[in-house]
């Protein structure tokens, strides 16, 4: 971006005034598209900015998503054990009557 301001300064004010025909119009519209350029880069920050914030809500809102589900089954995963633990004392009590049998 500031390069294309430097070379579009540098045509403008070494070269163009010392070439003829073809060649002048040549580096005119060179000096021209440079302008142009470094322009439009500057333009665009807005809308880059705009585009990296919508990209991070929608990673944001994937991460939320996904923690949230996590959690879920984090939930059920502790609800499973609470009930396993709870059968425990009967599940102990049927194994010792299978072991002195």
């Amino acid at each position: 971006m500031m390069a294309a301001s430097a070379i579009g300064v540098f045509t403008l004010a070494l070269v163009v005034p010392f070439v003829e025909g073809p060649a002048r119009w040549f580096f005119a519209m060179l000096t021209i598209a440079l302008f142009a350029g470094a322009i439009w880069e500057f333009g665009s920050v807005p809308f880059r900015k705009r585009l990296v914030r919508d990209h991070g809500d929608r990673l944001r809102h994937e991460a939320v998503t996904t923690m949230d589900k996590a959690l879920r089954e984090y939930e059920c995963l502790l609800e499973d054990w609470r009930d396993a633990a709870e059968q425990l004392d009967l599940l102990t009590r049927w194994g010792e009557s299978h072991e002195r049998a």
